[in-house]
């Protein structure tokens, strides 16, 4: 698919594309082929979050028993429908995924994979959304923002490394898999692009016992990022000096230290300790 096919076809649909709602569609025909490959489909049923026009959906309907796709533009899903009316293995839901509810998607039956080109106005949202449905998703291999893809694979001590981080780490492994330059889609945005696949755990390696309060220790340790671990929980958490004296003492981590420097395992033990007192 050229630029030069893909303006032809918006203009037929009467789109104009806009960057406030990430439309910047994927052109490159070898890039889709590279994404189709990487997810490893071979007769399972596939999520495709935002179909666009079709570049993904084409291949993976070539390897998948069925894809679902996902797509909040109704100019879209119309041109989708119309392209791809022969193929008995395509479903096509006028959505939009954050606001999907799990139902829609499980009447399809049992794990499935996500491949998506995330919307980059959406992306971190969705894949919070995605960690919220991972008892259903088996894989999810993604195309984001350079920016996004490096805070959900950053190591500790960095500074793409934060609340997303974690908590993707929690519930998924993660995997780099390669880059794609701004040339391949149109309109061509500002930033390249990074395409991850995320693993879910059916079990995370280190488990919670309160995942409700394992999540509000790592937003409470960020909530303050260039402050102690002692000032940021106390004041996010409302913990008083004898309590955040006693978890320190317990927990055996220093929280003279930063957030940014704990890995996923620290979090854990933190929560788990402040969970006993």
């Amino acid at each position: 698919m050229t630029v030069q096919e893909v303006k032809r076809i918006l203009k037929l649909c009467s789109i104009q594309p806009r960057r406030s709602t990430g439309q910047n569609f994927l052109v490159d025909e070898n890039v889709a082929k590279k994404i189709v490959d990487a997810s490893g489909v071979d007769s399972q049923t596939v999520v495709e979050i935002g179909s666009g026009l079709g570049i993904l959906t084409a291949y993976l309907l070539e390897r998948a028993e069925l894809v679902v796709g996902i797509e909040v533009d109704k100019r879209l899903c119309k041109f989708l429908s119309k392209r791809f009316e022969e193929a008995p293995n395509f479903v096509l839901i006028n959505a939009d995924f954050l606001g999907l509810d799990i139902e829609e998607l499980s009447c399809y039956g049992g794990r499935f994979r996500v491949v998506s080109n995330l919307p980059y106005s959406i992306s971190k949202p969705a894949v919070s959304k995605m960690l919220s449905l991972r008892h259903s998703i088996e894989t999810a291999v993604l195309t984001v923002q350079e920016e996004v893809a490096s805070r959900i694979l950053a190591s500790p001590s960095s500074s793409e490394y934060g609340i997303l981080t974690v908590m993707v780490a929690y519930w998924a492994g993660r995997e780099p898999l390669f880059n794609i330059g701004s040339q391949s889609f149109f309109p061509r945005p500002k930033v390249n692009s990074s395409t991850i696949k995320l693993t879910m755990f059916d079990e995370p390696p280190f488990v919670a016992s309160d995942e409700g309060l394992f999540q509000r220790v790592v937003r409470g340790g960020f909530s303050q990022r260039r402050k102690m671990l002692r000032n940021s929980l106390a004041s996010y958490l409302k913990l008083e000096a004898e309590k955040m004296s006693a978890l320190e003492k317990t927990s055996g981590i220093d929280l003279t230290r930063r957030a940014e420097t704990l890995s996923v395992e620290e979090f854990v033990h933190l929560t788990n300790t402040l969970s006993n007192l």
